[in-house]
C-alpha cells in the first residue's frame, strides 16, 4: 500500500502526516462544506503492474551489475 506523496510542509501543517487538506467548497445542493483534513487513497497496484515493476527492477539491477562488472574490469 502506497499513499500518496507530498511534502512535509504540505498545506503548511494544517494536516497531520496520511491526511490531505480540503478546503472549504458548496456542493451542488448549495450547501457549503467546511474544510477539513481528509485520509490519502491507498493507491493499489494489480498483480500484472506489480510482476511488470519487478521485472523491470530485476532488468535494472542486471544492467548496472553488467556495467561495474565492465568498468572495473581494465
Amino acid at each position: 500500500m502506497v499513499f500518496k506523496q507530498y511534502s512535509k510542509d504540505y498545506e503548511d501543517g494544517r494536516c497531520p502526516m496520511g491526511y490531505e487538506f480540503v478546503s472549504g467548497y458548496t456542493d451542488s445542493h448549495s450547501v457549503w462544506h467546511d474544510s477539513y483534513c481528509r485520509k490519502i487513497k491507498k493507491v493499489r497496484v494489480s498483480d500484472e503492474q506489480k510482476a511488470i515493476n519487478r521485472e523491470k527492477k530485476e532488468e535494472e539491477k542486471s544492467l548496472d551489475r553488467a556495467k561495474k562488472i565492465f568498468w572495473n574490469d581494465d
